[in-house]
């Protein structure tokens, strides 16, 4: 972070390739912005571009955006 903006990122995603998976669109996503809820949830949204879940794991696409989101607006003490 440089003040509110963030300078940089890394956003992480484990439990949805047999190795972390770095989300480089999510973190392309964040940087020279500001963390709000709108920012944050596009960053989520981003985390899952290109997604190609499974027959039987589709459900867990919602769930990283939602996760994505959420780890940003905790670290940052921002309310939804």
């Amino acid at each position: 972070m440089r003040g509110n903006t963030v300078a940089a990122a890394k956003v992480v995603l484990g439990q949805v390739a047999p190795t972390p998976w770095e989300a480089l669109e999510a973190e392309k996503a964040l940087v020279g912005k500001t963390i709000t809820a709108e920012s944050a949830e596009e960053a989520g949204k981003a985390a899952v571009s290109g997604a190609q879940p499974l027959s039987q794991n589709a459900y867990k696409v919602q769930l990283v955006k939602v996760a994505v989101k959420r780890a940003l607006l905790e670290a940052v003490k921002v309310k939804a």
